[in-house]
């Protein structure tokens, strides 16, 4: 059903300014044919932004539709970038708030890759909650690790830490002002924990026009304002919100504090940021879609890398077909999976040597030299370049 009420602050939310009829439901989910990729769920996309604090939502998102099982799979891990980032990241806050010997409880944990990191640096116990986990496949790596494959909800007030994470989960969540309550106030009797929110940052995908980065398990959206207004306005003690990542993500820093919550202080967005992006999407898709059209007509052949969210949303806007043989991606989860929509399938890195191709494109440009280094040591030369 669609809403025209603001999740985050209850505002009024403007007309949609990105709409699509039928995407996949279960971008990061691996299916083990082409046919069953292409015949899983389908959601409509309709992203409205509030036009009080500036929070973006799927008005017509369905959770019923989302499937976050053991087969949702979604982890950077595998990645030295990103293992660089996350270790620096946890350091820095470890330092900074003295959390040596601190438990942790991490809220949508995934496979539990950075709660390990984390306890790893800390030295203390870890709590982990996903649905989509499969608590008896993973490491726990002579860590003192407690993984509960389910969600998270009111019930669990008895689940509290020195440090709460929530790493990119809260853009999975549609009614994020009362998940956040619910969190508050099953942390109250914590009011020194630290609470650490990550999430993806909105003004940069309607900056740059990263359609790619828009899909139906993303049903929330932030940029910093609306991000800290939400999380001060239920009742935190926002400490820092700040961008990392190559600006790609958002950090939020909390207490849990005493409260009560704040006022509604949040300020109107400009709305040339939805204009500008519908234009730069035009031109994307003019790009890209050229490019592939171009590459059908002279036999050549393109791989994608990186068999994530961002290749389902580009392939289900582009339908580039049999220009793209395979997807590639260093998980080895992935390896012989199939994509949501268009079915394409997912290769290992190697792949390239063995079945070569003439272009690779890098859906996510923080990973393009060490992707480059990857291709360059399997001895093939094809063109390496990034979408952004």
């Amino acid at each position: 059903m669609t809403t025209s009420e603001c999740l985050a602050c209850g505002g009024a939310l403007a007309a949609p300014f990105h709409v699509i009829d039928a995407v996949p439901v279960a971008n990061s989910m691996m299916f083990a044919s082409a046919t069953a990729a292409t015949e899983a769920g389908q959601g409509r996309l309709e992203l409205r932004q509030c036009t009080r604090c500036g929070f973006a939502q799927n008005a017509s998102f369905d959770l019923s539709l989302v499937d976050y099982s053991a087969g949702y799979e979604d982890t950077q891990a595998h990645s030295a970038r990103y293992l660089d980032y996350a270790n620096s990241l946890i350091a820095d806050l470890v330092a900074r708030h003295g959390l040596e010997g601190a438990s942790t409880l991490e809220i949508g944990c995934g496979k539990a890759d950075f709660l390990r990191l984390v306890c790893a640096a800390t030295g203390g116990p870890g709590v982990g909650i996903d649905p989509a986990l499969a608590p008896g496949a993973i490491d726990d790596d002579g860590l003192d690790l407690t993984l509960l494959d389910r969600a998270y909800g009111p019930d669990d007030a008895a689940l509290t830490a020195d440090l709460i994470v929530c790493r990119h989960t809260l853009e999975h969540i549609p009614d994020v002002a009362r998940f956040l309550t619910m969190t508050r106030r099953n942390l109250a009797s914590r009011p020194d924990a630290v609470l650490l929110l990550e999430v993806p940052d909105t003004e940069r995908i309607l900056r740059e026009g990263a359609f790619w980065d828009l899909y139906y398990e993303h049903c929330s959206y932030f940029d910093a304002a609306s991000l800290t207004d939400l999380v001060a306005r239920v009742g935190f003690d926002v400490i820092d919100t700040r961008l990392v990542y190559d600006g790609q993500y958002l950090v939020l820093e909390a207490r849990v504090g005493t409260g009560p919550a704040r006022p509604d202080v949040a300020t109107a967005p400009d709305p040339s940021a939805t204009d500008a992006f519908v234009d730069a999407v035009e031109r994307w898709t003019t790009e890209l879609g050229g490019r592939f059209d171009r590459a059908a007509a002279t036999g050549r052949r393109i791989a994608l890398w990186g068999a994530g969210s961002k290749a389902v949303g580009l392939l289900t806007m582009l339908q580039p077909g049999a220009v793209v043989p395979y997807v590639v991606d260093i998980n080895p989860r992935k390896t012989g999976g199939h994509l949501a929509g268009t079915g394409h399938r997912v290769a290992a890195p190697e792949e390239l040597a063995t079945d070569p191709v003439d272009e690779v494109i890098v859906l996510n440009p923080i990973y393009l030299e060490e992707i480059r280094a990857q291709i360059a040591g399997l001895g093939v030369a094809p063109s390496v370049d990034a979408i952004s």
